[in-house]
C-alpha cells in the first residue's frame, strides 16, 4: 500500500507513519521539509509546502496514492485545494478534523456521528467544520465533473485527546505535565466541569 500523508512530523502524524512503516507500507510525506530531525528512515519525503499547488504538483509528479491523509487542512480552502490537487490519484482521502467541531456544550451525554458540528467557542473548531462540508457537499459532485475522474473517496476522522512522547495535553492550558504529575503521585484528577471533556 502506498500512502501519503500531508505533515508527517506532528505528534499525530509522526504516530501514524509509525504504525504505516510497522505494517510496510510504502510511505510519503508531503512537507516543506523544515524538521528534518523528525522524519522517519525510509520514508520518502516529497518537498512542497502544500499551500503551493505548483510546487506540490511538480513534488508528486505523476504518483498515485492507495491513501491521501491530511493533516494540515485548517480551512475550507485548503480542503477544496486538495480536491483540486489530488482528485483522481488517491483510493482514499482521509481528512483529519478534530472531536472539537462537535455541538457545544453537547445536549446528549454521548457523541454520536450524528452530533451537530456547532461550536461557538473556537474559531479552529469552526473552520474544521467548515473543511468537513467541503467534503460532504461537494467531494463527489467535483471528483466526477473532472474528465474521467471517479468521484473523490473520503473519509473524516476526528481525534480527542492527542499526545506523544513529549507533549501530554492538559486541562487548563496545551500542553501540562500537571496531569501527569498528578497520575505519578496518586492524586485525584482535576477536571474541568463535569468531566465529560474526556
Amino acid at each position: 500500500m502506498r500512502v501519503l500523508i500531508i505533515g508527517g512530523t506532528g505528534n499525530i502524524s509522526a504516530a501514524c507513519t509509525d504504525e504505516a512503516m510497522g505494517k510496510g507500507y510504502e510511505v510519503f510525506h508531503l512537507n516543506r521539509g523544515s524538521r528534518p530531525e523528525k522524519e522517519k528512515p525510509g520514508v520518502k519525503l516529497l518537498k512542497a509546502d502544500i499551500r503551493d499547488k505548483g510546487a506540490v504538483k511538480a513534488a508528486i509528479d505523476n504518483l498515485t496514492f492507495d491513501a491521501i491523509v491530511q493533516f494540515l487542512a485548517f480551512r475550507p480552502e485548503h480542503v477544496e485545494a486538495d480536491m483540486e490537487l489530488f482528485g483522481g490519484r488517491t483510493g482514499q482521502y482521509v481528512l483529519i478534523s478534530s472531536c472539537s467541531a462537535y455541538k457545544k456544550p453537547s445536549l446528549t451525554p454521548h457523541i454520536t456521528e450524528e452530533t451537530p458540528l456547532e461550536n461557538p467557542f473556537w474559531e479552529y473548531s469552526r473552520l474544521k467544520a467548515d473543511c468537513e462540508r467541503v467534503l460532504t457537499e461537494n467531494a463527489k459532485d467535483r471528483g466526477r465533473a473532472k474528465a474521467g475522474a471517479a468521484a473523490f473517496p473520503w473519509t473524516i476522522v476526528r481525534p480527542s485527546h492527542t499526545y506523544d512522547d513529549g507533549w501530554i495535553p492538559g486541562y487548563f492550558k496545551s500542553a501540562s505535565w500537571g496531569t501527569a504529575w498528578r497520575i505519578m503521585e496518586g492524586k485525584e484528577l482535576i477536571l474541568p466541569g463535569d468531566g465529560q471533556s474526556l
